[in-house]
């Protein structure tokens, strides 16, 4: 009873209180975070053979699916397969879609699938899907990298940050490779507004040098819709 009664007669600690409330809002706020992209399946276009035995990764950017679509064709092989001496071959014969195959020691170890699709004429979502050739093959190749995800999902999300970070002049983001890790999490949570944001939504808004070339876009489909016939010399 002493005890209770000293309990109710200690001073109040703002101090601790404010530190209290702090922790619970960076746990909750941690906790909404979005934890990297979630792999989802896509139909097989009507023709190709095979159905792919993927999953895609998602990535929304705010670029047009054109630019997105040559950012892939142009980006290649990641430094991280060059370096292991993976070889691949594109396959563009399907619109809208690139496949690469992956060759390493001779073997096939797999291939990328990469898609884009229009949101409107300045979002895109990309999609980044890897499928297993040679299982065993597929995990050496991943067993030097230090990530959480499963061999597969370190080949999708290598070859999505390559292309992201290519189309966008800024670094690889080492952060892809472990989306849980409790110290990125906070990172995200903590320093604002990125260069390229997570965005797990089609509306998401376009940052300050996005923006920027929407409105050249713009004005340019302004000009060749006033020009006309004339619009191919433009």
């Amino acid at each position: 009873m002493s005890l209770l009664f000293a309990a109710r007669g200690s001073p109040f600690s703002g101090l601790k209180f404010t530190a209290y409330l702090a922790a619970l809002a960076v746990i909750a706020g941690v906790s909404l975070v979005p934890r990297g992209p979630r792999p989802v399946k896509l139909p097989t276009p009507r023709n190709e053979k095979a159905a792919p035995a993927a999953m895609f990764d998602v990535v929304r950017m705010g670029k047009s699916a054109d630019e997105v679509f040559d950012g892939m064709r142009a980006a290649g092989l990641p430094w991280f397969l060059r370096r292991a001496g993976v070889t691949g071959v594109w396959d563009t014969s399907q619109p809208g879609q690139l496949v690469m195959t992956l060759r390493w020691d001779g073997k096939i170890v797999g291939r990328y699938i990469e898609r884009v699709e229009a949101i409107d004429a300045d979002r895109t979502r990309a999609y980044f899907g890897f499928e297993p050739g040679d299982m065993a093959l597929v995990q050496r190749l991943v067993a030097p990298v230090d990530s959480t995800l499963d061999a597969p999902g370190v080949l999708r999300a290598i070859e999505a940050e390559h292309v992201r970070a290519g189309l966008y002049g800024d670094g690889f983001r080492m952060s892809v490779l472990k989306p849980d890790a409790p110290l990125n999490l906070l990172s995200r949570f903590t320093s604002g507004v990125r260069p390229e944001p997570q965005r797990d939504r089609d509306d998401f808004l376009l940052n300050d040098a996005e923006q920027e070339e929407a409105v050249i876009r713009q004005a340019y489909r302004r000009e060749a819709v006033e020009a006309g016939d004339a619009a191919p010399r433009l």
